[in-house]
């Protein structure tokens, strides 16, 4: 604990932070988005054994990207306060939980503004999956870039045996974005199927030139199938940091016509589309499958700070 004296009386405080969830299958540095209530309060010193009287000053919801601002006159302390100590209660809106941080050297003024940083909490998101293929779950895309492989090679070469795989890819939106750049590919795909009719072909120069993925293979749908078989392989910190990522999605990007600058949004939701988009393409030039459908939804949570965990519904067959 960490009183001091003199409480503030005419002033105020401005505070903002970032609150992050312990690294997961869900990532390293996953956000707490709209998903946390920020109390700002100052407490008095203990009395013996009780704790001493708290007084809150202000509260707030974290956006989409984890951050808060919390903004607090100093005039709210009662009068007669003689030593005070700052912190944080944190709720967080899925459990219910709540967690305190004491705040140091915090600075009391006007137009005085201090980030106290960010802090990690070991929660578990509202929604871990990143993406569902036939009705089973995936928490990670390496578990799904090897089921997407199996798939791809169950496929056959014959319009007789194709079947359809039904894929949905989850997000939970962030303060700009409900989806990623990643995940909407699947749109260019389905409205301008004809115009993308040679989306495998394009796509294999692309990622052959990806020094990690270049297999040296011939045939397009085999080649897909050894990228979904590297990406399996890959550590997680390969999806989070390096280039590899980025490569692949402006990859899938100039296959479809786009030149991207800012390519990775999220990076395990990304992935995700990533293999999800690998293996359409395999598809495609294995037995001539197709984006069939394209929807575009979001599944409700329980509390109502969060809109939804946003989803891309696709289906690939013929």
């Amino acid at each position: 604990m960490t009183f001091h004296p003199d409480p503030p009386r005419s002033q105020s405080i401005s505070i903002s932070g970032t609150l992050l969830y312990e690294p997961g299958s869900w990532g390293a540095n996953r956000p707490l988005r709209r998903s946390a209530v920020v109390n700002f309060l100052v407490r008095e010193p203990p009395a013996g054994l009780l704790a001493g009287p708290e007084h809150p000053l202000s509260t707030t919801i974290v956006d989409g990207d984890g951050k808060f601002s919390i903004d607090a006159p100093a005039m709210s302390i009662p009068a007669g306060v003689t030593s005070i100590e700052e912190f944080l209660r944190i709720q967080y809106l899925p459990t219910l939980e709540t967690k305190e941080i004491t705040l140091e050297n915090v600075r009391w003024g006007f137009g005085v503004s201090q980030d106290v940083g960010s802090f990690r909490f070991n929660w578990t998101p509202p929604e871990p999956v990143v993406a569902e293929v036939n009705g089973r779950w995936f928490d990670d895309p390496k578990g799904l870039a090897g089921n997407l492989a199996e798939l791809l090679m169950d496929a056959q070469p014959k319009p007789y045996s194709a079947r359809t795989s039904n894929i949905v890819l989850l997000r939970e939106p962030s303060e700009a974005d409900e989806y990623t750049r990643a995940q909407l590919f699947f749109q260019d795909l389905a409205i301008d199927a004809q115009v993308h009719q040679d989306f495998a072909d394009r796509l294999y120069k692309e990622l052959e030139m990806i020094p990690m993925l270049r297999t040296r293979m011939k045939t397009i749908s085999d080649a897909m199938l050894n990228y979904l078989f590297k990406i399996a392989a890959f550590q997680q910190y390969q999806f989070e940091r390096g280039k590899t990522l980025e490569f692949m999605i402006k990859a899938i990007g100039k296959s479809l016509g786009w030149i991207i600058d800012e390519a990775v949004y999220d990076p395990m939701p990304d992935a995700a589309a990533v293999c999800a988009l690998i293996y359409t393409a395999g598809r495609m030039a294995k037995d001539k499958a197709w984006v069939k459908t394209v929807n575009l939804g979001r599944r409700p949570v329980t509390w109502a700070t969060l809109p939804g965990i946003k989803t891309v519904e696709v289906s690939v067959g013929r």
